[in-house]
């Protein structure tokens, strides 16, 4: 869609959103290797998929999100205070509100940047950091299970 609207760069494009899914996904293998125990990774959606949604992108997610995956699907219209209240962490595309209610509830909220491209920015709160590149995810999440034990 963005080239038919004219936008010449568009931080959400396919490649960069599968890019957030599959660096989250492995970094929550390497967690549950560490901790020992079961790690979920919940995923919702804003809005439901239409036609302006890449097929891509959906078909990943339906991959991801199959039993016994890591992943789980959320429906889009699950209230987002009982998804944050449920999580341990909050792993969200910058800048997008969710952070924000995490960290009005108290929970830890990340704003990652799988594409390491973006700069720290963002409104600063309490519990919200910034991770650029799934490194920096990594050891996020590794300093909350062993200095706060979230997980």
């Amino acid at each position: 869609v963005a080239p038919r609207i004219g936008l010449i760069y568009n931080y959400y494009r396919t490649d960069n959103m599968i890019r957030f899914l599959e660096q989250i996904l492995e970094v929550g293998h390497s967690i549950q290797q560490m901790a020992g125990k079961p790690v979920r990774i919940l995923l919702k959606h804003k809005r439901s998929y239409n036609s302006k949604h890449d097929q891509k992108y959906i078909d990943l997610v339906a991959r991801l999100s199959a039993k016994g995956q890591l992943f789980e699907l959320v429906d889009h219209q699950t209230p987002i205070y009982r998804l944050v209240a449920d999580s341990a962490v909050s792993i969200v595309v910058p800048y997008s509100s969710p952070a924000y209610v995490a960290s009005h509830m108290g929970k830890p909220a990340i704003f990652f940047d799988p594409s390491n491209q973006l700069l720290d920015t963002h409104e600063h709160a309490r519990g919200v950091t910034f991770a650029a590149a799934k490194q920096q995810l990594f050891d996020q999440i590794t300093h909350l299970v062993l200095h706060t034990r979230a997980l």
